[in-house]
């Protein structure tokens, strides 16, 4: 009995050090699969970050405060797009000048065109949020194909699952106040009889409707807007780590991700002008039967 102890103690021993046995080896590989899985989680989460990673972690060693990197760089746009209309405002000139005055003249053509041929009679009111609200989210979109950028409607990065929605929820919240503040500028109280339909005698049927389908006007914008800008990005990310050193066909992508940015501005602004004109529409179906 006393001389079984020595042989288990050597048997512990022999056991203990790395790559005796398979008992050992199994051992190993059970304590280093989830050091491994920790080293490739902190790699992918390192990947995913930009050029503003190590400052923002910083700050939040510091004072513990987690800040998105999609959200600075919604910051930063929207500061740029307002130190430019700032700019372009206090040089205000009858006589065309070269440079940002004619580039600014250039987009406000555009975006007059795109609120007439969607809103119709009346759009001059909405120009300004319709403006902004592209002029914004165009510059979120391309802000994703910049290396070392986020883009804060498609965003990516360390805090992305949690946050990710954030833009263009906010986005569509905005667009969706607006809308209906609209509808009661425009018609007073009647705005809500838009939500009873017609027949008036089904409304228990049509109110509950009609509410769910105007609710689902922001979350459908929302989703929509962050699920295409940022499945470009993604996959313009991958590409480009993966050819990053032979061959760049990242590139194609790049120039395709540039249209889809303008073509996902557009198609959002294009619905929110599309709401507009409904609530226009019904003050004149109005104004007509009252006549």
């Amino acid at each position: 009995m006393s001389g079984s102890i020595p042989v288990a103690s050597l048997a512990t021993a022999v056991g203990a050090s790395p790559g005796s046995g398979p008992h050992a080896a199994e051992a190993d590989t059970a304590h280093s699969a989830p050091a491994g899985g920790a080293h490739e989680a902190a790699s992918e989460h390192e990947a995913h970050g930009g050029i503003l990673y190590a400052p923002l972690r910083a700050v939040e060693h510091s004072t513990g405060v987690a800040v998105p990197e999609f959200a600075v760089w919604g910051w930063f746009i929207a500061l740029v797009l307002a130190v430019v209309a700032v700019r372009a405002r206090r040089s205000l000139s009858s006589e065309p000048k070269p440079g940002l005055s004619s580039f600014l003249e250039l987009c406000f053509d555009g975006l007059s065109n795109l609120a007439r041929s969607f809103i119709g009679p009346g759009y001059e009111k909405h120009l300004p949020f319709v403006g902004a609200l592209f002029m914004y989210i165009l510059c979120c979109n391309l802000t994703g194909v910049i290396p070392g950028a986020s883009s804060p409607t498609g965003a990516m990065g360390p805090l992305a699952q949690a946050y990710g929605l954030n833009t263009t929820v906010a986005l569509a919240l905005c667009a969706f106040v607006y809308v209906q503040i609209a509808g009661f500028r425009q018609n007073g109280w009647r705005y809500l009889m838009h939500f009873v339909g017609e027949p008036v005698w089904l409304f228990p049927l049509n109110l509950p409707i009609h509410i769910i389908g105007e609710l689902a006007r922001p979350l459908s914008l929302a989703v929509r807007l962050y699920g295409n800008v940022g499945g470009e990005d993604k996959i313009l990310h991958v590409l480009a780590a993966m050819f990053l050193v032979a061959i760049p066909l990242h590139w194609p992508l790049t120039a395709f991700a540039v249209f889809t940015g303008f073509l996902q501005a557009f198609v959002f602004v294009g619905l929110v002008c599309a709401y507009l004109q409904g609530t226009m529409a019904h003050h004149h179906e109005e104004h007509a039967e009252a006549q």
